[in-house]
Formats: C-alpha cells, structure tokens, sequence
C-alpha cells in the first residue's frame, strides 16, 4: 500500500545497516519545524538539506506550513537526506509513494545531486532482508556493486539528482514494475 509522506529509508546504525520507516506531516500552519524520535549531526544535515531543496525545486515557501519529521531511531550519517526529502514531497504534494521500495543518498541541495552512499552492500542486503522489491540509490553507487551480489529478486533504480530520482518514484508509482 503506498502512503503519503512516508518512506523507508536505507541507513546504518551502529554498524548495522538496516530499513529505517521515515514519516514526515506536512500542514497549513506558521512554519515550525519539527524533529520527533533521536537525532544525530548527519540526521539534522539531511533535514535542513531536504528543506533547503524542496523551497528550491518546488518553489515553496516554508514559512507557510508546520512540518514534522518522524525518526524512529539514532542515525548518525546523511544517507538518508534523498529519503527525507522525498517524504516531505510527498507530503507537501499528497503523492503517495510505495512502501516496498527503499531510498538511499545523500542530498546536496545546490546542485541537486544525489551524492554515494557508504555500505551500498551492506545497505541493499538489510533492503532485500527488510522485504523491500526495490531500491533507489545514486548511480555512482552502482559502481561499487560487484556481480557476487545477487540482484535477482529486487530492482535497482540509480539516479544522479532530484529530477531522475523523480523519474524512479514515478515509474515506481506506476506499479509498472
């Protein structure tokens, strides 16, 4: 069932690469900006990184509504800054997006990239453990994928930047995978 403003965001915690379910509301309101659940450093990064894009792609303004991101748990780094920036999208817009596909990258919001990820293995395993059919992850990730990993039962879709990940969350929306 796909959802509006939620996505599973690839991540490592404590070495452990893993799933994580990211929510984010987005409402009418005065422009608070919410974090519910621990945050690290690179968790608060990827959330002004996500703002930051979405005020620019969307030429939205902020200030106009109240936002809440739900982290269920400590994550350190910034992988999951293109999967945060998704959910707020989706909120803001009320497009749903699948709930069996995962999305890693790191986001940089002045050129728009979808920057590498560290543990792409580690990180497509804890996916196909975690049930999910597919992955979005940046193409230069693809890279560090050797043909031992057996991609037989989940698509890969890489992206360089917000327009082509754009492109894979449609296709996904499609169902036409």
């Amino acid at each position: 069932m796909n959802k509006v403003g939620f996505v599973n965001a690839l991540v490592t915690s404590k070495d452990v690469s893993t799933v994580m379910p990211v929510s984010v509301s987005a409402s009418r309101g005065r422009g608070s900006l919410k974090v519910a659940g621990e945050v690290g450093v690179g968790i608060l990064a990827s959330i002004e990184a996500a703002t930051a894009t979405i005020a620019r792609t969307e030429n939205t303004d902020l200030s106009k509504f109240d936002i809440e991101f739900t982290i269920p748990f400590r994550v350190d780094g910034e992988s999951a800054g293109f999967a945060l920036y998704a959910a707020l999208w989706s909120s803001l817009t009320q497009t749903p997006l699948a709930d069996n596909v995962a999305i890693t990258g790191v986001l940089e919001p002045a050129s728009l990239a979808v920057l590498p990820v560290d543990e792409i293995i580690p990180k497509l395993t804890a996916a196909r453990e975690g049930g999910m059919r597919g992955v979005i992850l940046p193409t230069r990730n693809m890279l560090d994928i050797g043909l031992e990993f057996n991609l037989c039962d989940m698509f890969l879709l890489p992206c360089d930047d917000i327009y082509s990940a754009f492109a894979c969350t449609q296709f996904v929306n499609s169902g036409l995978y």
